[in-house]
């Protein structure tokens, strides 16, 4: 579902189908240096977690992360969002 769009990009709620996305970007050097190795390397792995993470939380609380895509092509190019972050 589309949160917000502009000509050029559209923020979404994450789904399951975006498993294959999220398991190539949580495993590039640069999510490593700046954010952590989840230690997650599998589909199966990775679909378990956005079904405990951002869906869950999506359905709870109303927002989560979010991808961002390309309008004219539909590409998964990042993610980005608000967290539930008890303290």
């Amino acid at each position: 579902m589309s949160i917000i769009s502009t000509s050029r990009l559209s923020l979404n709620t994450i789904t399951i189908d975006d498993t294959p996305f999220y398991l190539k970007l949580i495993n590039t050097p640069t999510w490593y240096q700046f954010i952590a190795d989840r230690e997650i390397r599998t589909q199966e792995q990775a679909k378990h977690f956005l079904l405990a993470g951002p869906i869950k939380m999506q359905e709870k609380y109303g927002y989560s992360s979010y991808i961002l895509r390309l309008n004219a092509t539909s590409e998964a190019i990042g993610i980005c969002g608000f967290l539930n972050a008890i303290i």
